[in-house]
């Protein structure tokens, strides 16, 4: 399929040494899409600034490719959903000149919501501050298309997740790894109940 394919180039383009976000966003806007990146032949890819003759060679590279179809094998057995430039890029996101190229979820969140909030912390909390964190969120659940958004970890961040889910209140759930994993293990059921 088509999607796969670009998909597929969307990975490679995150592996190819000495290639990062900012780069990856001036070829992206320059030829249209990751396929059309990797079919572009090395000489005119070496007329880009910042792309010298080994960052080229990097377009070709066969341990790139074998990450990316490696990649691409577990994105579609598990049912991730790819998001990329020219892919249901979250708006404030892409404001960012430093934004990541390709992001993963899983779920049926919307991440373009009107209201997004945030709730980050101490992984050590005090009774205190799961009180409190637990009232905020509380506190949000009466505004309309609210979105909460944390980190997954222990502490705060687990609290507010597990009262979104109490209170049916949307939330996300921002993993510093890839989705192989639910890390701290013990948040892998609230991880699930989230989605």
């Amino acid at each position: 399929r088509e999607q796969d394919e670009e998909l597929f180039y969307q990975l490679a383009l995150t592996n190819v040494p000495g290639i990062g976000a900012k780069t990856g966003r001036v070829l992206l806007e320059r030829f249209g899409s990751a396929t059309a990146i990797f079919k572009t032949p090395l000489k005119e890819l070496r007329k880009i600034e910042g792309i010298t003759e080994v960052k080229a060679k990097g377009f070709r590279d066969a341990e790139v490719m074998n990450k990316a179809e490696h990649e691409l094998d577990f994105v579609l057995k598990k049912d991730i959903q790819p998001i990329y430039t020219a892919h249901n890029y979250p708006k404030r996101l892409s404001n960012c000149s430093d934004a990541p190229l390709l992001l993963f979820y899983k779920g049926n969140a919307g991440l373009d919501g009107a209201k997004i909030v945030a709730i980050v912390g101490t992984r050590k909390n005090t009774d205190y501050g799961h009180q409190l964190c637990e009232e905020l969120v509380e506190g949000l659940q009466s505004l309309e298309n609210i979105l909460i958004v944390s980190g997954m970890a222990l502490g705060i961040d687990g609290i507010a997740h597990k009262k979104c889910v109490q209170l049916g209140i949307p939330t996300v759930g921002v993993l510093g790894h890839g989705l192989d994993r639910v890390y701290p293990h013990p948040h892998k059921d609230l991880a699930e109940q989230m989605t």
